[in-house]
C-alpha cells in the first residue's frame, strides 16, 4: 500500500469538496442578492404607493402639495404645514429607496427611475424651500443627493410634463 498515493487522493478529494463548497456558497450568495434586491425594489414601490395614496386620497392634499412644490407661497401658513408633512413622509420614502441603493439593494436600472423621479419632484422650488429648512432630518449620504440636484426656478406641473415627452391629458370625446 503507498501511503503517499492515499494521501494525495485524499488531498484531492478534499481540495474538490473545497471548490464545490464554494461554488454552492457562490450560488447561494447570488441568490440571497437577488431576493433581497427585489424585496428593496417591492418595499420602495410600496413606499411610494402609501405616500402617493394618502397624498390622492384627499383632493385638498393633492392640491397642497402640488401648489406647494412649484413655491411655498402660494400656500396659506396651515396649508404650508401639511405640506411640510407630506414633503417629510415623501423625502423619508426617498431617503429609504436612496439607502437601499447605496447599500447594494436595489437594482442599479430601477435605481435610475427613482432617482429621476426624486430629482424632479424633489428638486422642484418649493421642495428646496422645505429642503433648506428640513435638511438636518436626514441622513449626510441623503443630503449629499439631494443636494446635487439643480433646482429648476421655472418649474410648473405641465411643464414637467411637458420635458418628459407627456401632453395634457386629451378630453374624451
Amino acid at each position: 500500500m503507498n501511503w503517499n498515493a492515499i494521501a494525495a487522493a485524499g488531498e484531492l478529494a478534499g481540495a474538490v469538496a473545497v471548490v464545490v463548497s464554494l461554488l454552492y456558497l457562490a450560488r447561494q450568495i447570488s441568490q440571497n442578492t437577488r431576493a433581497m434586491r427585489r424585496t428593496a425594489s417591492h418595499d420602495a414601490v410600496e413606499g411610494m404607493l402609501n405616500w402617493f395614496s394618502h397624498a390622492l386620497a384627499d383632493p385638498d392634499l393633492t392640491r397642497i402639495w402640488t401648489q406647494g412644490i412649484e413655491r411655498l407661497d402660494n400656500l396659506s401658513e396651515d396649508e404650508i404645514a401639511r405640506f411640510a408633512l407630506l414633503q417629510f413622509n415623501l423625502m423619508k420614502v426617498a431617503e429609504d429607496i436612496h439607502f437601499q441603493h447605496m447599500e447594494g439593494a436595489m437594482d442599479p436600472g430601477l435605481w435610475e427611475g427613482w432617482s429621476e423621479m426624486f430629482q424632479q419632484y424633489l428638486g422642484a422650488p418649493g421642495s428646496q424651500e422645505y429642503w433648506r429648512e428640513r435638511r438636518p432630518l436626514f441622513s449626510k449620504r441623503f443630503q449629499e443627493y439631494v443636494n446635487s440636484f439643480e433646482t429648476d426656478p421655472t418649474y410648473l406641473r405641465t411643464q414637467a410634463f411637458a420635458k418628459a415627452g407627456l401632453s395634457e391629458p386629451k378630453e374624451s370625446s
